[in-house]
């Protein structure tokens, strides 16, 4: 077994049981705290809502109460989006310089997790989806696999 994989399931590991022991928790602050340093306008939002938050340029310190562990989305200026997973309680301080986002908090090591194996950005090249007897096909020039 390689060490990238016994990581991986370390911090997978880690995250299930630490959602396992938030399920039935009380209600409690997370303080999030966003250091807009471009003069983009940036966004952030609870991922199960349809409703954002600009982040204007500068410091701007949010306190949502959340009863359990939850995801936030930050889409920047160029319109790449980033997870980031709160708890009640934790701390999560953001910093965005124009280029990039950085992170540090409670839950540092789980948010660079998430990015480093990303569910949601760009296409490295353009994708093709085709129907095929009731399934997706999804073709790119270096792979073919299919999703039902």
């Amino acid at each position: 077994m390689t060490m990238e994989r016994k990581r991986l399931i370390s911090l997978v590991g880690g995250l299930c049981l630490t959602v396992i022991g938030t399920v039935g928790g009380k209600a409690q602050e997370v303080y999030i705290t966003v250091e807009n340093k471009s003069t983009e306008d940036v966004f952030l939002q609870p991922e199960d809502t349809t409703g954002y938050r600009k982040v204007l340029p500068g410091t701007t310190v949010m306190k949502p109460v959340v009863d359990g562990a939850c995801y936030y989305r930050f889409v920047d200026a160029n319109s790449n989006f980033y997870s980031l997973y709160v708890e009640p309680g934790d701390t999560l301080e953001l910093l965005y310089d124009g280029k990039k986002l950085s992170w540090s908090g409670t839950k540092a090591r789980v948010q660079t997790f998430l990015d480093e194996h990303r569910y949601i950005g760009r296409a490295p090249e353009p994708i093709k989806l085709i129907l095929k007897s009731g399934c997706v096909i999804m073709k790119r020039s270096w792979e073919s696999y299919t999703v039902y």
